[in-house]
């Protein structure tokens, strides 16, 4: 099933158009760097951000953020869970979702954020497990959604996610490459 919601805008970022971003949904945010991953990170609920690649995480980080890798002790991530901080946002790669459900069953309450969804796809090959683990358990969580800026073909969008309802935003000011 498809369905498409547009969204259509003369405004510049995302964050002007949601104060959080809509669950359940694959999001089409139409162009890079409008804001879609500073909405989550700025909205007031505890958010668990999934990127492809260290760097991206490291990337979005800011003070009171936590990013999950490899190097990354188990009982930091339990401080931080621990800590009084008022929405917990923690960003880490694909990889580290099973090890944080396996730490706490309670990051299931949390907002789960797939970001660059597209790269589900283009990985899928060398990276099966951790993106079969995000495909098998991303129902597990309260609420979630699968954004990107670079839309895929619906034959080749992964059937786990196919059925999801989508939400397409049309810059009225985005420039043509």
């Amino acid at each position: 099933m498809k369905m498409i919601n547009e969204i259509e805008t003369d405004k510049t970022y995302l964050s002007e158009v949601f104060d959080k971003l809509p669950s359940g949904t694959l999001l089409n945010k139409g162009v890079t760097g409008c804001g879609g991953t500073y909405v989550e990170l700025n909205s007031k609920r505890n958010s668990l951000i999934l990127v492809p690649t260290i760097e991206l995480a490291k990337n979005k980080y800011q003070k009171d953020f936590l990013i999950v890798y490899g190097q990354i002790r188990n009982d930091e991530i339990i401080k931080y869970l621990n800590s009084s901080i008022k929405y917990k946002k923690i960003i880490g790669t694909y990889d580290c979702l099973k090890r944080l459900i396996d730490l706490t069953s309670e990051i299931k309450n949390y907002f789960l954020l797939i970001d660059e969804y597209h790269i589900l796809f283009n990985s899928y090959s060398f990276r099966n497990d951790s993106i079969r683990f995000i495909l098998n358990n991303y129902t597990e969580f309260k609420d979630y959604c699968f954004m990107t800026a670079t839309p895929l073909d619906d034959d080749i969008i992964l059937e786990e996610i196919k059925h999801l309802p989508r939400i397409n935003v049309k810059w009225k000011k985005a420039q043509p490459i």
